[in-house]
Protein backbone atom coordinates (compact mmCIF):
# COMPACT_ATOMS: atom_id res chain seq x y z
CA UNK A 1 0.00 0.00 0.00
CA UNK A 2 1.15 3.29 -0.80
CA UNK A 3 1.88 5.90 1.55
CA UNK A 4 -0.17 8.49 0.23
CA UNK A 5 -3.15 5.34 0.65
CA UNK A 6 -2.33 5.14 4.23
CA UNK A 7 -2.49 8.77 5.37
CA UNK A 8 -5.66 8.78 3.51
CA UNK A 9 -6.96 5.83 5.48
CA UNK A 10 -5.78 7.51 8.31
CA UNK A 11 -7.66 11.05 7.55
CA UNK A 12 -10.87 9.03 7.16
CA UNK A 13 -10.89 7.39 10.27
CA UNK A 14 -10.85 10.58 11.77
CA UNK A 15 -14.22 11.95 9.89
CA UNK A 16 -17.11 9.36 10.65
CA UNK A 17 -19.01 11.69 8.78
CA UNK A 18 -17.81 9.50 5.67
CA UNK A 19 -18.17 6.09 6.26
CA UNK A 20 -20.48 6.09 9.61
CA UNK A 21 -23.85 5.08 8.63
CA UNK A 22 -25.59 6.39 12.23
CA UNK A 23 -23.52 9.55 11.69
CA UNK A 24 -26.20 12.39 12.00
CA UNK A 25 -24.71 14.37 8.99
CA UNK A 26 -23.67 10.97 7.01
CA UNK A 27 -26.43 11.96 4.37
CA UNK A 28 -25.02 15.89 4.83
CA UNK A 29 -23.14 16.17 1.05
CA UNK A 30 -22.25 19.63 1.51
CA UNK A 31 -20.60 18.93 5.48
CA UNK A 32 -18.86 15.78 3.88
CA UNK A 33 -17.49 17.61 0.58
CA UNK A 34 -16.20 20.36 3.62
CA UNK A 35 -14.60 17.16 5.17
CA UNK A 36 -13.43 16.17 1.85
CA UNK A 37 -11.90 19.49 1.39
CA UNK A 38 -9.99 19.36 4.53
CA UNK A 39 -8.57 16.23 3.42
CA UNK A 40 -7.56 16.99 0.61
CA UNK A 41 -5.40 20.00 1.98
CA UNK A 42 -4.03 17.79 4.58
CA UNK A 43 -2.84 15.64 1.81
CA UNK A 44 -1.54 18.57 -0.23
CA UNK A 45 -3.63 17.95 -2.73
CA UNK A 46 -6.14 20.47 -5.05
CA UNK A 47 -9.57 21.56 -3.13
CA UNK A 48 -11.70 20.14 -6.25
CA UNK A 49 -9.58 17.11 -6.53
CA UNK A 50 -11.41 14.90 -3.77
CA UNK A 51 -9.24 12.04 -2.38
CA UNK A 52 -12.49 9.92 -2.35
CA UNK A 53 -12.04 9.51 -6.50
CA UNK A 54 -8.44 8.91 -6.09
CA UNK A 55 -8.22 6.34 -3.61
CA UNK A 56 -11.03 4.72 -5.61
CA UNK A 57 -8.98 4.76 -8.31
CA UNK A 58 -6.14 3.58 -6.41
CA UNK A 59 -8.40 0.93 -5.06
CA UNK A 60 -9.60 -0.03 -8.42
CA UNK A 61 -6.31 -0.99 -9.65
CA UNK A 62 -5.22 -2.50 -6.74
CA UNK A 63 -7.40 -5.38 -6.06
CA UNK A 64 -5.18 -6.71 -2.78
CA UNK A 65 -5.86 -3.38 -0.58
CA UNK A 66 -9.65 -3.47 -1.11
CA UNK A 67 -9.59 -6.58 1.73
CA UNK A 68 -7.07 -4.45 4.28
CA UNK A 69 -9.05 -1.23 3.78
CA UNK A 70 -12.63 -2.73 4.22
CA UNK A 71 -11.24 -4.61 6.97
CA UNK A 72 -10.14 -1.42 8.61
CA UNK A 73 -13.05 0.11 8.17
CA UNK A 74 -15.12 -2.41 9.77
CA UNK A 75 -12.26 -2.47 12.85
CA UNK A 76 -12.91 1.19 12.93
CA UNK A 77 -16.76 1.55 12.61
CA UNK A 78 -16.92 -1.45 15.12
CA UNK A 79 -14.92 0.89 17.58
CA UNK A 80 -17.39 3.40 17.23
CA UNK A 81 -20.05 1.27 17.83
CA UNK A 82 -18.86 0.03 21.23
CA UNK A 83 -18.23 3.60 22.56
CA UNK A 84 -21.79 4.28 21.81
CA UNK A 85 -22.82 1.55 23.37
CA UNK A 86 -20.63 2.61 25.99
CA UNK A 87 -21.75 6.01 26.36
CA UNK A 88 -25.47 4.55 25.81
CA UNK A 89 -25.57 2.36 28.66
CA UNK A 90 -23.49 5.18 31.24
CA UNK A 91 -26.40 7.78 30.17
CA UNK A 92 -29.17 5.22 31.04
CA UNK A 93 -27.08 4.31 34.37
CA UNK A 94 -27.25 7.75 35.49
CA UNK A 95 -30.65 8.71 34.72
CA UNK A 96 -31.53 5.82 36.87
CA UNK A 97 -29.73 7.04 39.59
CA UNK A 98 -31.60 10.42 39.21
CA UNK A 99 -33.71 11.18 42.01
CA UNK A 100 -36.48 12.55 39.88
CA UNK A 101 -40.13 11.46 40.65
CA UNK A 102 -42.06 9.22 37.63
CA UNK A 103 -44.70 10.72 36.81
CA UNK A 104 -47.19 8.68 35.08
CA UNK A 105 -50.15 10.08 32.60
CA UNK A 106 -52.71 9.77 35.32
CA UNK A 107 -50.44 11.55 37.96
CA UNK A 108 -49.93 14.63 35.20
CA UNK A 109 -54.03 14.43 34.57
CA UNK A 110 -54.61 14.75 37.96
CA UNK A 111 -52.78 17.34 38.66
CA UNK A 112 -53.96 19.41 35.48
CA UNK A 113 -57.62 18.82 36.93
CA UNK A 114 -56.48 19.84 40.32
CA UNK A 115 -55.35 23.18 39.55
CA UNK A 116 -58.26 23.91 36.34
CA UNK A 117 -60.91 23.33 39.59
CA UNK A 118 -58.65 25.40 42.15
CA UNK A 119 -58.89 28.20 39.30
CA UNK A 120 -62.37 28.27 38.57
CA UNK A 121 -63.99 28.17 42.52
CA UNK A 122 -64.74 31.83 43.54
CA UNK A 123 -64.09 32.94 46.88
CA UNK A 124 -66.69 32.04 49.05
CA UNK A 125 -68.16 34.72 51.67
CA UNK A 126 -70.62 33.80 54.92
CA UNK A 127 -73.55 34.34 53.10
CA UNK A 128 -72.35 31.60 50.49
CA UNK A 129 -71.34 29.09 52.77
CA UNK A 130 -74.05 29.45 54.53
CA UNK A 131 -76.67 28.57 51.08
CA UNK A 132 -74.00 25.97 50.50
CA UNK A 133 -75.02 24.04 53.52
CA UNK A 134 -78.24 24.29 53.58
CA UNK A 135 -78.40 23.49 50.12
CA UNK A 136 -76.38 19.89 51.04
CA UNK A 137 -78.81 19.54 53.74
CA UNK A 138 -82.01 19.92 51.24
CA UNK A 139 -80.68 17.76 49.10
CA UNK A 140 -80.73 14.93 51.56
CA UNK A 141 -84.48 15.79 51.57
CA UNK A 142 -87.26 13.49 49.47
CA UNK A 143 -88.36 15.31 46.34
CA UNK A 144 -91.31 16.21 47.90
CA UNK A 145 -89.75 18.03 50.84
CA UNK A 146 -86.94 19.20 48.78
CA UNK A 147 -89.64 21.32 46.75
CA UNK A 148 -91.70 22.18 49.71
CA UNK A 149 -88.03 23.82 51.19
CA UNK A 150 -87.33 25.24 47.87
CA UNK A 151 -90.72 27.09 47.72
CA UNK A 152 -90.42 28.00 51.16
CA UNK A 153 -87.11 29.83 51.30
CA UNK A 154 -88.03 31.56 47.49
CA UNK A 155 -91.31 33.06 49.54
CA UNK A 156 -88.87 34.34 52.33
CA UNK A 157 -86.56 35.48 49.89
CA UNK A 158 -89.15 37.22 47.76
CA UNK A 159 -90.51 39.22 50.88
CA UNK A 160 -87.16 40.06 51.39
CA UNK A 161 -86.74 41.55 48.71
CA UNK A 162 -90.07 43.26 48.88
CA UNK A 163 -89.55 44.90 51.83
CA UNK A 164 -85.79 46.11 50.57
CA UNK A 165 -87.38 47.78 47.48
CA UNK A 166 -89.93 49.54 50.20
CA UNK A 167 -87.08 50.84 52.28
CA UNK A 168 -84.93 52.01 49.38
CA UNK A 169 -87.68 53.80 48.31
CA UNK A 170 -89.12 55.66 51.25
CA UNK A 171 -85.17 56.54 51.81
CA UNK A 172 -85.15 58.11 48.41
CA UNK A 173 -88.17 59.74 48.57
CA UNK A 174 -86.63 60.77 51.85
CA UNK A 175 -83.55 62.01 50.49
CA UNK A 176 -85.27 63.71 47.48
CA UNK A 177 -87.99 65.44 49.61
CA UNK A 178 -84.98 66.90 52.26
CA UNK A 179 -83.09 68.55 49.08
CA UNK A 180 -86.10 69.78 47.63
CA UNK A 181 -86.81 71.58 51.04
CA UNK A 182 -82.98 72.92 51.00
CA UNK A 183 -83.18 74.00 47.17
CA UNK A 184 -86.81 76.05 48.38
CA UNK A 185 -85.51 77.71 52.07
CA UNK A 186 -84.06 80.34 52.21
CA UNK A 187 -82.68 82.88 54.73
CA UNK A 188 -84.13 86.41 54.19
CA UNK A 189 -80.95 87.42 56.24
CA UNK A 190 -78.99 85.88 53.96
CA UNK A 191 -77.02 88.49 51.21
CA UNK A 192 -77.35 85.60 48.66
CA UNK A 193 -81.20 85.46 48.83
Amino acid sequence: MSQYTEKLIELVKIYPILYNLSHEDYKNNSKKDKVWDQIGLKLNKDDTDHPQREAEFEVANDDSNLDEIISESEETMAQDITNRNISLQSEVVALKNCAIPSLTTSTVQSLINYFQTKRKQPELDEIDMLFLAHAKTIKTFSKKRQVMAKMKVSQVILQQELENLEESSTHQTQCNSSSVTSISYSDPNSPYS
